[in-house]
């Protein structure tokens, strides 16, 4: 097992660091400080509102697309079948079994 006191040292340094600018800061340091952490907290969720605004738009679209593409890939193979069902399936069941499997799915 290995262990890096590198990291923990530096880990030290910056918690004293927070802990002596914690005691140097008046109530307007605080004040101002806690503004800037409000204000980047509403950046933040303002952000996040828009990614899950755009994450909802790239479903939608992806859904439309495989809906689009299920209704071209359907009608292609209807009319493969369609065609080609006589010479290739003298008994058309299987042919209508999968079809139907197909055009029954959500």
């Amino acid at each position: 097992m290995v262990l890096d006191n590198n990291n923990s040292s530096e880990g030290e340094r910056r918690r004293e660091r927070v802990e002596n600018e914690s005691r140097s800061h008046s109530p307007k340091g605080w004040a101002l400080e806690e503004e800037k952490w409000k204000f980047q907290a509403e950046m933040l969720r303002a952000e996040c509102n828009l990614l899950r605004m755009e994450k909802e738009i790239a479903v939608k679209k992806l859904e439309r697309t495989r809906v689009k593409m299920e209704t071209t890939l359907r009608s292609a193979l209807h009319t493969l079948v369609s065609v080609s069902a006589p010479s290739l399936f003298p008994s058309s069941y299987f042919v209508i079994v999968f079809i139907s499997t197909l055009t029954s799915q959500p």
